[in-house]
């Protein structure tokens, strides 16, 4: 197969929820149905190069201030426009190399910003960019008039309120591909966003860091890179899968792959954090701070990972003045196997710590206990693990409303992380619970069972264990045995 290699004109980056055709030819996005009138028009290039949909009534103005202006929009679907002047109906994004959909915050009347991932950097971007509303011709304009309108235009066609969300329909330019004989021609769209909530607007804030609007020259002796591998094994790990709920131990290197206090990068930024790009861990690390006469640097950083993720990006973000002028990016693959990263043939006897802490640096708000795989009662032949979870906040006793409150949001979590790593969870009813604690060798048989998950290899349940003479040591827990 033929790769096409695309120049993208307007890139920007998050995760896109590409819409689906049924046999009905509806479309939905995020559960909303698109407007299927506009997929049915016919669109057309006009004298300046901006394709448009002749005949659309503009937008008024004041709605564009009220409805527009304000606002985050997240890119949620791109629809190309076909050689005929009609729809495709197939997500534009949906197995392409290069590039990303835009998302834009309409701060002010004057100032946009625009979120964008840039391949070239690699990076998470933000721009500024001044903008206007043509009312006479339903266009927002990015930029300068210095600029082809064509290169900066956007043709609102539509803003839909409905079932609490609203979203904006708009044509645009894509890019351009190659036409063939030495030149290229542009590509269109229809691209539709989605108006973000404010919590929205800010993680995307938080996730989008790399200023592209600074001048951003480092020397090269003072560029690093992020070196990672297992705690225990001291050593790059060049193929990067990693194993949720194992230590991973991260530095950072010159070109060469040294790490040492003389490296300049330490002497170069005002301060180096750590950050990624997963929902899961919104939280960052110092790895270097200057302060007046004392600088304090973490020459390596270890930590756990708690969510299974096939492409989770961390970034080293070099600050001077309060901006990153610098970044470099590791992508880890974040798998799990077995409970948690154990397997039932390494089962420990008789050990004195059974529990282990373990904790995300960029995921602050919980930790967890693991009991790996050990004998119960000495009794090799009767395994058993099990695994808690430690929010933030201590717990009083004194406070019943508050104990209830904490015990929900164990059961919510324990539920929550179980559920990511073995599918939904079976509710069990009160007539299940003797039968199913018979299946477990190592589970009194009275225990309170909340529910149930089953592998190949494996059986767990979430336990309710309450203590009615001291409240504050009631909690939930999973317990899990093998299945042989």
């Amino acid at each position: 197969m033929t790769k096409k290699f695309w120049l993208i004109a307007l890139i920007v980056a998050c995760t896109v929820v590409f819409g689906s055709c049924d046999k009905s030819e509806e479309l939905s996005v995020e559960q909303c149905k698109l407007d299927m009138n506009l997929f049915n028009q016919t669109y057309t290039v006009n004298d300046e190069g901006c394709c448009v949909l002749k005949g659309r009534k503009p937008i008024a103005a004041e709605e564009i201030q009220s409805k527009v202006k304000g606002y985050g929009w997240e890119s949620i679907a791109t629809y190309e426009v076909q050689e005929n002047g009609k729809l495709s109906k197939e997500e534009f994004w949906k197995d392409r190399f290069g590039g990303s959909p835009t998302h834009f915050w309409f701060e002010t009347s004057q100032q946009a910003f625009s979120y964008f991932y840039s391949d070239a950097l690699p990076a998470f971007c933000f721009s500024r960019v001044s903008w206007t509303y043509d009312m006479d011709k339903g266009f927002i304009l990015f930029g300068s008039n210095k600029q082809t309108t064509d290169s900066r235009y956007m043709q609102i066609l539509k803003l839909d309120e409905s079932n609490g969300k609203t979203l904006m329909y708009t044509i645009q330019k894509l890019g351009a591909t190659s036409d063939g004989s030495n030149g290229y021609k542009s590509i269109y769209g229809m691209i539709v966003y989605k108006r973000m909530t404010e919590t929205d607007l800010e993680m995307m804030k938080k996730s989008y860091t790399y200023d592209t609007d600074i001048d951003r020259s480092v020397p090269d002796n003072c560029k690093f890179k992020i070196k990672a591998y297992y705690a225990e094994d001291d050593k790059d790990n060049t193929d990067p899968v990693f194993q949720t709920f194992c230590l991973v131990t991260f530095e950072l290197t010159d070109e060469y792959g040294f790490n040492s206090s003389d490296n300049a990068y330490y002497n170069y930024y005002d301060s180096i954090t750590w950050t990624s790009d997963c929902r899961d861990m919104p939280d960052s690390f110092g790895i270097m701070e200057r302060k007046t006469n004392c600088l304090n640097t973490s020459y390596w950083w270890s930590t756990y990972f708690f969510t299974p993720h096939d492409n989770t990006i961390v970034y080293a973000n070099g600050y001077k003045d309060g901006r990153i002028v610098y970044q470099a990016r590791k992508r880890l693959y974040l798998v799990n196997d077995g409970f948690f990263g154990y397997d039932w043939d390494n089962v420990r006897y008789n050990s004195k710590n059974p529990e282990l802490t373990e904790y995300c640096l960029l995921d602050k708000s919980r930790e967890f206990i693991l009991t790996p795989p050990t004998a119960y009662k000495e009794d090799i032949t009767k395994p058993y693990a099990e695994l808690r979870i430690v929010l933030k906040g201590a717990k009083d006793k004194n406070d019943k409303e508050y104990m209830l409150g904490v015990l929900e949001r164990e059961r919510e979590g324990l539920l929550k992380i179980m559920d990511q790593y073995y599918e939904a969870h079976s509710t069990i009813k009160k007539t299940e619970k003797a039968s199913l604690c018979k299946t477990f060798k190592a589970l009194p048989e009275d225990a309170d069972i909340k529910a149930y998950w089953r592998t190949k290899h494996s059986r767990m349940v979430l336990i309710l264990k309450t203590d009615g003479e001291d409240p504050i040591n009631s909690e939930y827990y999973v317990h899990a045995e093998p299945i042989k």
